[in-house]
């Protein structure tokens, strides 16, 4: 219960906080997360508060029935979600249809539940009911759909885990996690099926198959839960890294380029919006960098980090001279995200070396 009451409040803080900082309206990724987010915290809730609830709504079993529902309702923002992640631009045909199956199977469990003959009785919990045939028309339809959806989230986990470079550590872990937690809830959900065969013929020993698949799910739960912090967490916190040693590295020779050149520097507005995260302040140390490359005129033929570095560190030069073009000419043309940090790392490396030299 006190573990529910934490997570609970965690997920509404996270999902508050985004709210209020987010600009513009949120995208469909960030729809799908939120509601299988809630669907997982509504679903632990109505369950691990099953008499409480019942007691609550005045109506027998309902708890049971309203955990359903909201897992069910993970399950299909869960199929979105993982979607959106496969394509760029999602397919309106295929969240359709992962939305109307799973709408349909909560139609099935309700009709299933109001059909079932268990409204006349009280019982404290949805496994003290004697089970019949008729918990097939709910129970069973539950658990397959669960069953099903947990499937394709481990199977597109490895599909991911496939694509994802090797040095991506943080995602890789939790692709992992996800896979193996989605491999064990497809257990899980086997295991409360069976309990629900075998229950009317061998009677209430049949629990013992449900209490382990409580196990496995507890475990699922948080093999997901770490798996997701893992995958989307992880990486922000090493390119924020990155980016705080870009800007140490960056810092002495993005510092003469704006003394020396002046009008590459961007607005300050931009950047106090955008609150300087580390990010902000390397991608302006690299996009003034870059843009200073028109300007510095370096030898045909010289090699030009280095006559770009003693440039900067010596401008007395006349401004032009024969036989000079602008850098940006004379290095190889950056193509990536990659290559620009590439040649600011060896730019800055040059820098300190000829300042050192040429220091008094």
């Amino acid at each position: 219960m006190v573990l529910w009451a934490v997570t609970a409040g965690l997920a509404g803080t996270a999902i508050v906080y985004r709210l209020a900082t987010m600009r513009g309206r949120p995208e469909l990724w960030w729809w799908a997360f939120t509601l299988s987010l809630c669907g997982i915290v509504a679903g632990t809730g109505f369950l691990v508060n099953e008499p409480a609830v019942n007691r609550a709504l005045d109506r027998p079993n309902v708890a049971y029935l309203l955990s359903n529902l909201s897992f069910i309702c993970a399950g299909g923002s869960v199929q979105v979600y993982i979607h959106c992640l496969r394509r760029q631009r999602p397919s309106r045909r295929w969240v359709g249809a992962h939305t109307a199956t799973a709408a349909g199977t909560a139609t099935l469990v309700f009709t299933g539940w109001l059909l079932a003959p268990i409204h006349d009785q009280w019982w404290p919990r949805f496994r003290d009911i004697p089970v019949g045939p008729y918990a097939w028309a709910y129970d069973g339809v539950f658990h397959v759909y669960m069953g099903a959806a947990l499937a394709n989230v481990a199977a597109v986990s490895w599909q991911k885990l496939r694509t994802t470079p090797g040095d991506d550590h943080g995602r890789r872990v939790g692709l992992v996690l996800i896979m193996t937690g989605g491999l064990v809830d497809v257990v899980a959900q086997s295991l409360y099926l069976f309990r629900t065969i075998v229950q009317p013929h061998v009677g209430r020993s049949a629990l013992a198959y449900a209490g382990a698949a409580d196990v496995l799910t507890v475990f699922c739960m948080l093999a997901i839960a770490g798996g997701t912090i893992a995958f989307l967490a992880a990486p922000r916190a090493v390119a924020q890294r990155r980016a705080r040693e870009l800007c140490a590295a960056l810092a002495p020779v993005w510092s003469r380029v704006r003394e020396l050149y002046p009008e590459v520097a961007l607005p300050e507005g931009e950047l106090l919006r955008r609150r300087a995260s580390p990010g902000v302040r390397a991608e302006r140390m690299l996009i003034e960098t870059q843009d200073a490359l028109r300007l510095i005129l370096v030898p045909v033929g010289e090699e030009p980090v280095r006559a770009v570095a003693r440039t900067l560190c010596d401008p007395s030069r006349p401004a032009a001279k024969a036989g000079e073009v602008p850098a940006i000419r004379a290095l190889p043309r950056l193509t990536t995200r990659q290559d620009e940090e590439r040649f600011a790392l060896s730019l800055a490396d040059r820098y300190r070396k000829e300042a050192a030299t040429n220091a008094p």
